[in-house]
């Protein structure tokens, strides 16, 4: 406990945020001390003059930290896609597809389509807050528990993107507008032709998001050196 604790400090210090990336230096960090050659040195003088030299300083370390999440924002987003995919092309999930179109169809013939379009949208905030507010109640978990670390690499990658997508319905909201197209944003929300696709295409967006986290994210990235 006491070297979980001086290499937590540690790390906390140097700025290392992530759940995984924690764990791996620790692993690291033990391994290479279990195997030090001068057994007089103490942890912190072998972190100090042995592991993050061997990194090629603390801006090497984040740099790793920062590559593993780029890594994983790829694999996240290519498993995604994968699982809408399926929904669209594989079978049996065409079913629910088809299923998902009927219902939305069967509601455009009893509200008009600015409706349609109000649900679309709503949906989609309900995707982007659902993920929010996971992200958020893990940082408080970390928080509470005080944990060295402040989020998970997922949650990390998740939380950027979000913030990102739940600002892109203002802008193209702001982009017809600056550009006197409004009449044609109206055209646009009262037309069936794309008001019920998107309703269909945000729906399976929500449901392989879910099956998404379902899967915990478990995908593998490559490791530490």
């Amino acid at each position: 406990m006491n070297q979980h604790d001086i290499i937590g400090k540690y790390l906390q210090a140097i700025g290392v945020m992530t759940r995984e990336f924690f764990y791996e230096m620790e692993d690291h960090i033990l391994s290479s001390f279990e195997n030090r050659k001068d057994k007089t040195q103490t942890l912190q003088e072998h972190i100090r003059d042995e592991v993050q030299p061997s990194f090629g300083g603390v801006k090497k370390i984040l740099s790793i930290e920062k590559t593993q999440m780029n890594a994983r924002r790829k694999l996240i987003w290519k498993r995604f896609f994968q699982i809408l995919m399926s929904y669209l092309l594989g079978w049996p999930n065409m079913i629910i597809t088809a299923g998902v179109s009927g219902v939305v169809y069967i509601s455009s013939l009893y509200i008009n389509n600015s409706k349609l379009f109000g649900i679309s949208l709503a949906l989609w905030f309900i995707l982007v807050f659902v993920f929010m507010s996971r992200i958020l109640w893990y940082s408080y978990q970390c928080k509470t528990k005080k944990k060295y670390y402040k989020t998970s690499q997922v949650y990390s990658v998740l939380g950027n993107d979000m913030s990102l997508f739940i600002s892109i319905p203002n802008v193209v909201f702001q982009l017809f507008t600056l550009s006197g197209g409004s009449e044609l944003l109206m055209k646009w929300v009262n037309s069936p032709i794309l008001t019920i696709p998107g309703t269909v295409l945000l729906i399976l967006f929500f449901i392989s998001s879910q099956k998404l986290y379902k899967e915990e994210f478990r995908l593998q990235i490559q490791a530490l050196n």
